[in-house]
C-alpha cells in the first residue's frame, strides 16, 4: 500500500466521517449516537412487521430455497465449515514452515486456492440475500442512520428523525450509497495498524486517539480533549482498536514471534492458531488430570462418543500419538496376547531405567 493511501485511511478512521458530493455540494456523514442506533433498530423492526414485507423470505426460508434449487445445499454448508478449518490448518502449517521456503511456497498456493474457493462459495450462499427480510431490515436501519447523520458544510443537519420516510429521499439515498461504498478491508486495516502514521497515533494514545476537543460531551470546557467512548465509534474504528490490541497482546506474549511473522498476515494468523490450540490442549489435559485425580505417563478414559474419543486423543502431543500408533501397529501384527512388558516402547523405557541405575551405582 502506498503512503498516501495509508494516510487517507488513517484520516478516515480518526474522524469516522464519510464525505460525498451531491449536486455540486459537499456533505458529510458522521457516526451515530447510541440513541440514534436504538431508534434505527426500532424503526427497522416496525417496518419489518408491516404488510409491505410479507413477500420477503426469512433467513430459514432462504436457506431452504437455496437447498431445493441446489444453489447452496446443506452439504455445501458443511463443506464451507470444513474449508474454514482447513484454512486454519494451512495457516498453522505456514507458520511451522517459517524456515523452509519451499514448503512455504506450497502452503501459500493452497491458502490462496482455499480463499478463492471460499469467496466463490460465499457468493452462492448469500446470492438471494436482497430477497430476505433481514436484508431489508438492515437496509432500513442504515438508511435511517445515514439520513439523520448527514450534514452540509455548514454543519446543518439535513434530516431529523421525523423526516424519515416522508421527506424527499434523494439526498438520503445518495448518502446511503456513499456510506455503503466507503469500505476499509480487514487486510488494509492490518497493514495500516503496523505502519506509520497510525502506529505513532496508537503508541501515544491507544484507543483514546478518537477524540474531538470541539465536542463537549464529558469535559467541563471545550479546551479539554474529549475522549469518544467506544459506543460512539463505527464498526471500522472498533475493528481497528481490536486489531491493534491483537498486535499489542502478541508483543507481550512470552513467545512473541519475529516481525517477519507478524508482518505476514497469514503466517501471523498461523502463529495465533498454533498458540491457541496449544493452550486449549494444555487446558484439556489439566482438566483430564483433575477428573482422574492422578498424574502419570498413561491415563485411560472411556469415551461415550467418537467425537469425545477424538477430543481425548487430541490431548496427546505428537510424540505420544506416534507412540500410541506404534503400539497399535505392534498389537495388530501380534499373533497372540501381548504383555505390557513386551511392548517396544516399554522395553526401551525399562532398558533406559536400568542403564541409569547402573550409571548411578558406578558413580557411587
Amino acid at each position: 500500500m502506498e503512503a498516501h493511501e495509508r494516510e487517507r485511511i488513517v484520516a478516515k478512521l480518526l474522524s469516522g466521517i464519510t464525505f460525498f458530493t451531491f449536486k455540486e455540494k459537499r456533505y458529510k456523514i458522521i457516526n451515530p449516537t447510541p440513541e440514534q442506533l436504538l431508534l434505527a433498530e426500532e424503526i427497522a423492526l416496525e417496518d419489518s412487521l408491516s404488510l409491505s414485507f410479507k413477500q420477503l423470505l426469512s433467513e430459514e426460508e432462504a436457506k431452504q430455497y437455496l437447498h431445493n434449487k441446489k444453489i447452496w445445499t446443506y452439504d455445501d454448508e458443511k463443506a464451507l465449515k470444513a474449508a474454514e478449518k482447513n484454512l486454519e490448518d494451512l495457516k498453522e502449517a505456514l507458520y511451522k514452515s517459517l524456515y523452509n521456503k519451499n514448503a512455504q511456497d506450497a502452503v501459500r498456493k493452497k491458502i490462496k486456492g482455499t480463499k478463492k474457493a471460499m469467496t466463490e462459495a460465499m457468493g452462492r450462499k448469500y446470492s438471494i440475500s436482497p430477497m430476505t427480510l433481514e436484508y431489508h431490515r438492515r437496509s432500513i436501519k442504515n438508511q435511517f442512520l445515514c439520513a439523520v447523520c448527514t450534514f452540509d458544510e455548514d454543519n446543518k443537519q439535513m434530516y431529523n428523525t421525523k423526516d424519515f420516510g416522508v421527506t424527499d429521499s434523494t439526498l438520503m439515498e445518495r448518502a446511503y450509497e456513499a456510506r455503503e461504498n466507503d469500505v476499509i478491508t480487514h487486510e488494509d486495516m492490518r497493514d495500516v495498524a503496523r505502519n506509520e502514521p497510525w502506529r505513532s497515533y496508537w503508541m501515544v494514545s491507544k484507543q483514546n486517539l478518537f477524540g474531538n476537543p470541539m465536542l463537549n460531551l464529558f469535559g467541563p470546557t471545550q479546551s479539554e480533549a474529549v475522549i469518544i467512548p467506544s459506543s460512539h465509534l463505527n464498526a471500522y474504528q472498533r475493528g481497528m482498536v481490536a486489531i491493534c490490541k491483537m498486535y499489542d497482546n502478541a508483543a507481550q506474549h512470552p513467545d512473541c514471534p519475529d516481525d517477519e511473522v507478524i508482518d505476514d498476515h497469514d503466517m501471523f494468523d498461523g502463529w495465533m492458531i498454533f498458540e491457541n490450540r496449544k493452550s486449549e490442549k494444555d487446558k484439556k489435559k489439566k482438566r483430564l488430570d483433575e477428573i482422574a485425580d492422578q498424574k502419570g505417563d498413561e491415563l485411560f478414559f472411556m469415551a461415550e462418543t467418537k467425537q469425545e474419543a477424538r477430543e481425548i486423543h487430541g490431548v496427546n502431543d505428537e510424540t505420544e500419538k506416534m507412540r500410541l500408533e506404534r503400539r497399535f501397529d505392534q498389537i495388530r501384527r501380534s499373533d497372540g496376547v501381548l504383555d505390557e512388558t513386551d511392548l517396544v516402547d516399554v522395553k526401551m523405557s525399562l532398558r533406559n531405567q536400568m542403564m541409569e541405575q547402573v550409571k548411578g551405582q558406578g558413580r557411587n
